[in-house]
């Protein structure tokens, strides 16, 4: 039997061999590692291709500078972004980019011509640039060459099948070749795509309009309204459609919201409407603010003749004017047409506004 201090004796000493042999070990180890020879440091073009390197740099700072100049460009900030186009033309990029921004630069320079010819460079150069073919159908369209815009535009749409603007753009162009109902299909997308479109709707109701669907387009009209469409075109094509359908409640909205306006067809809708109205007084302010700006036409004198006429005053602030006698002669004319086939007698009376006595 062995006894409690040969185990303890026996113990210790497997202990003290296991702490011999792992300082031996780690000992070895060390003498070994002191046998090699120091690393040595390798520099960063000795781990990389030094022309590599140069290219992935100017690729970076190429697609840092399109992403500049597209900001600057898309806040109208055409100095700074023609200066940053400088830098990029340096770097001489070969997608198409520069071309691009340049023809962006002479389209705003009124260079039409040259912003063409640049961007059919650009897709020649980089057949994939969707933005460049977008730019390239709208410049198209607006010269009326409506195939090449649609061929265009629907190149951007591969490139970028849910980009609202192309579809848009290339549902305006269908609507103007006459093919309306591709084009509606083309607005609708456009609606899902974005629904806060104020331009699509208005888009959809004019194609509407043409299909003789007047309840279905003034419904559009009111959603671009909604969505703050206020351009003038666009209010004097709902301001016809809301008188043509009697709409009231558009048509009382429309008068106050174009109150002011300067714009003539405007003017125009303001003057005939209060004219039908019987305000014969306000509607005579209207044409005449067409004379002060200088925007009359002729249908204007007769108008405004007219209207002095209805409004029961005489011409004799019509000097006033300051037109030639061409045109005061024409105002005499209608003043004088109109009063000479117009019954003079009591006027109508309301009982409860004016009740007899």
């Amino acid at each position: 039997m062995t006894s409690f201090s040969s185990i303890v004796i026996l113990s210790a000493s497997i202990g003290l061999f296991q702490s011999f042999f792992a300082d031996w070990q780690q000992t070895d180890i060390n003498v070994y590692q002191a046998t090699l020879k120091p690393p040595v440091s390798v520099s960063a073009d000795e781990m990389f291709d030094k022309n590599t390197l140069v290219a992935a740099q100017k690729r970076l700072k190429i697609r840092d500078l399109t992403s500049s100049i597209t900001l600057q460009f898309f806040v109208k900030n055409f100095r700074k972004g023609e200066a940053l186009l400088i830098e990029l033309k340096a770097l001489k990029p070969t997608n198409g980019i520069d071309l691009y921004f340049e023809a962006i630069l002479d389209y705003e320079k009124g260079n039409f011509a040259a912003a063409t010819l640049l961007l059919e460079d650009s897709v020649s150069l980089n057949p994939q640039l969707d933005p460049a073919w977008n730019m390239l159908g709208y410049l198209y369209s607006r010269s009326n060459h409506q195939q090449k815009a649609l061929s265009a535009f629907k190149r951007a749409i591969e490139l970028e099948a849910y980009h609202p603007v192309y579809r848009y753009n290339y549902a305006r162009s269908l609507w103007l070749t006459g093919d309306y109902s591709g084009a509606l299909t083309e607005t609708k997308r456009v609606m899902e795509l974005r629904d806060n479109m104020a331009e699509a709707y208005f888009l959809h109701g004019l194609i509407l309009e043409d299909l003789n669907r007047n309840t279905d387009a003034i419904h559009s009209y009111r959603e671009a309204e909604k969505r703050g469409l206020a351009d003038n075109d666009f209010l004097v094509r709902f301001f016809k459609l809301g008188t043509k359908l009697e709409s009231r409640s558009d048509l009382l909205r429309l008068l106050e919201k174009t109150k002011d306006t300067n714009f003539p067809d405007l003017i125009r809708m303001q003057g005939q409407i209060r004219r039908n109205s019987g305000e014969y007084q306000r509607a005579l302010f209207y044409y005449l603010k067409l004379i002060n700006q200088s925007q009359y036409i002729e249908a204007d004198l007769d108008r405004i003749g007219e209207l002095y006429c209805e409004a029961g005053r005489g011409l004799a602030d019509v000097k006033t004017l300051g037109l030639d006698e061409s045109a005061n002669s024409r105002i005499r004319s209608a003043y004088e047409s109109c009063n000479s086939t117009r019954k003079k007698g009591p006027q109508v009376r309301d009982p409860v506004l004016q009740p007899a006595l």
